[in-house]
């Protein structure tokens, strides 16, 4: 083997490819080319290929590192790859190829995929007192947020027949009459998608109302039966008074 053809087996390239990855649909026809190239031959040729069918586009660059380039294309399926050449030293005015990347493939298209879906707006925190008492002010917040635009309001619910359309977060209620009353706010976004949480609370009269345990009531118990048995005895007394 002659010197030069060893020095030229030992050259050292590298090519990566970025952009349009395998099995990309590119729209519109105008396809970006991104890949970065190494060699240590010297004087390198870099050429990008496009195939499509028997027809091949061939661009050539004579600089290594990054490359990027944009090239308009017709509708069709195409492929791609990027070779390394370095001039001949066996035959002087041609070129030896040093390396070739892996071919990747891309279709070009007219057609304008439709936008995706809009989403719902998200309920992070819908908060308010479990009970509170008649003719109480009662404060309820809700934090909200729309992932692809913006909250346009929110709608409270009390629960009551009554309900606030408000574009603030905070929303305050009074009850006029005692029980358990079903509350809700809904969430409304800028495509008029809603998101809805309810929750219950308790209206009271006066103080809130607190269980008995059987300790406290034992006594009241005690007493109650002690004024009946006094009761039964006293007019058992004045009946058999009245007998004699």
């Amino acid at each position: 083997i002659k010197p030069d053809i060893i020095l030229r087996l030992k050259y050292t390239s590298s090519i990566t490819l970025y952009t349009p990855e395998d099995g990309a649909i590119i729209y519109g026809g105008e396809v970006p080319f991104s890949f970065y190239v190494t060699t240590d031959a010297p004087s390198p040729q870099v050429c990008l290929l496009v195939r499509k069918g028997t027809g091949i586009w061939e661009y050539e660059f004579y600089y290594t590192g990054w490359i990027n380039k944009t090239v308009t294309f017709e509708n069709g399926n195409y492929t791609w790859w990027v070779e390394i050449y370095t001039p001949s030293r066996m035959n002087p005015g041609s070129w030896d190829l040093v390396k070739t990347s892996a071919k990747r493939t891309f279709t070009v298209t007219d057609y304008t995929p439709p936008p995706p879906s809009p989403k719902a707006p998200v309920i992070k925190y819908f908060g308010f007192p479990e009970e509170a008492k008649v003719g109480e002010t009662v404060t309820f917040i809700v934090s909200a947020y729309d992932p692809d635009g913006e909250i346009k309001y929110n709608i409270f619910d009390f629960g009551d027949g009554e309900t606030l359309l408000t574009s603030a977060s905070v929303a305050t209620h009074t009850y006029s009459m005692l029980g358990e009353y079903k509350v809700s706010v809904t969430v409304v976004d800028n495509d008029n998608l809603k998101t809805t949480e309810s929750g219950e609370i308790t209206i009271y009269e006066g103080v809130s109302p607190e269980p008995v345990s059987p300790e406290k009531s034992a006594p009241y118990i005690f007493i109650v039966l002690l004024v009946s048995s006094i009761t039964l005895v006293g007019i058992a007394g004045v009946f058999f008074s009245k007998k004699k």
